[in-house]
């Protein structure tokens, strides 16, 4: 506790425990826990858990971590399902408002492979269907629509850069 106040009183800062956990090994046995938060005033937390929007885990990184921030960019998707919109338009939001759902994450942790796999996956086909269903033929990779429009290609910004 000595730590916490020093810090307050040099930072300025208050130490709020209704926000505040503090974590143990799980193999520690159980009444310690219970005092060490009757002493500090916190509860126990518990892995995986939210820090300013980020999962954070001690094991290798899963897909249910991110399926928050999947599903989120899927339910911006489905306001604009089915209207008959331009490429023009698709690339206009799908670079300033798709692409931009998953990049204070992205910047902020390392996600798997897979999960930005899905993203590019879900991009494509907004991008490339004309059809409600969301069947079409992609006319080209999606790296490849993620290189510079100098060089020929959509200009797209790759999720795997940001990360």
């Amino acid at each position: 506790m000595d730590v916490l106040h020093e810090y307050e009183h040099q930072s300025g800062q208050k130490v709020n425990n209704d926000k505040s956990f503090f974590f143990l090994h799980q193999n520690i046995a159980m009444e310690i826990p219970i005092l060490v938060e009757q002493c500090v005033g916190m509860n126990k937390g518990s892995f995986s858990m939210k820090y300013l929007g980020c999962p954070i885990t001690h094991t290798r990184k899963k897909k249910e971590y991110y399926a928050e921030l999947i599903e989120r960019v899927k339910d911006k998707l489905q306001s604009w399902k089915g209207r008959m919109l331009s490429y023009g338009g698709k690339e206009v939001l799908l670079s300033s408002v798709l692409q931009s759902i998953p990049i204070y994450v992205l910047s902020v942790i390392t996600p798997s492979i897979c999960m930005i796999k899905e993203l590019h996956n879900i991009f494509a086909k907004f991008f490339w269907s004309n059809k409600e269903s969301g069947r079409s033929k992609h006319w080209a990779e999606w790296i490849k629509a993620c290189l510079p429009k100098q060089e020929g290609e959509l200009g797209f910004r790759s999720l795997f850069e940001v990360s």
